[in-house]
């Protein structure tokens, strides 16, 4: 696995967060991915990986496309806009756009980029961003069924990369699975 792709379970994760926003029952899922509902339980669990055509079918799935007009007003706000800004994919983390100004900050063309994952080149005050939300998570009132497991996987391999930011996330993830526990607990009694 490469270090731009994501675990099993972070996809499997991805996926069930996908199939709740658009209302998908795992039986619709079941017959869009050709597998039994139980699969799609296991791969959203992380307990079974998908073989490598489901793989690259769900990432498809899963990908940030600018196909609805919303999309596409989107992408022109950023790539014209003035200033210095840019836009990536929640779950890949690809460049989606970016202005030109932005752009002229790059040191290869912002074309080279486009569609690559930015995780790589995170600052240590992006990373404190990511964790700072990930703290949020656990601080604030979170949705009903709000996904913590989504977090634990969530730029792991980026944030074990420098000993602080690991030890922060430790501490965050510990928190997350606490928070897990306790949600189990309230849904189930």
């Amino acid at each position: 696995m490469s270090r731009l792709t994501p675990t099993p379970l972070a996809l499997g994760i991805a996926l069930k967060r996908w199939r709740l926003l658009h209302r998908v029952k795992q039986t619709h899922a079941a017959e869009i991915f050709g597998v039994a509902q139980s699969t799609i339980s296991r791969w959203e669990a992380g307990l079974q990986e998908m073989a490598p055509a489901e793989r690259a079918k769900v990432e498809r799935l899963l990908a940030a496309r600018f196909e609805s007009a919303t999309d596409r007003a989107l992408e022109r706000l950023v790539t014209e806009s003035p200033r210095e800004v840019h836009l990536v994919c929640d779950f890949t983390h690809r460049l989606l756009a970016c202005s030109s100004s932005r752009g002229a900050q790059f040191s290869v063309p912002v074309v080279t980029l486009l569609g690559r994952s930015l995780w790589r080149y995170a600052t240590p005050e992006i990373m404190t961003k990511e964790l700072e939300t990930l703290l949020q998570h656990n601080q604030g009132k979170n949705p009903e069924n709000f996904d913590y497991e989504f977090n634990l996987g969530y730029g792991r391999k980026y944030t074990d990369a420098t000993a602080l930011f690991k030890a922060l996330r430790e501490m965050l993830d510990d928190e997350t699975r606490h928070h897990m526990k306790k949600e189990s607990r309230t849904m189930s009694g």
